[in-house]
């Protein structure tokens, strides 16, 4: 799996490592980058849904053992 990440002024190093870390060292994920590019412009109009949505995510499982 590949990771999508959008940032502004980031190290170059610091990308690295964490592309690395989200799965970026494996290959043929064309269908996923394409599915990332239709999220970021088909679906702006929602983005702000989808951050409230992982926040509630990220809150859960931060309560989780």
């Amino acid at each position: 799996m590949q990771a999508a990440m959008a940032a502004a002024e980031v190290h170059d190093d610091v990308k690295r490592r964490l592309r690395k870390t989200l799965g970026g060292g494996m290959r043929q994920v064309g269908i996923l980058c394409a599915a990332a590019l239709v999220a970021l412009h088909e679906n702006v109009a929602n983005l702000d849904t989808d951050h409230k949505r992982a926040k509630i995510l990220a809150a859960s499982s931060d309560r989780r053992p």
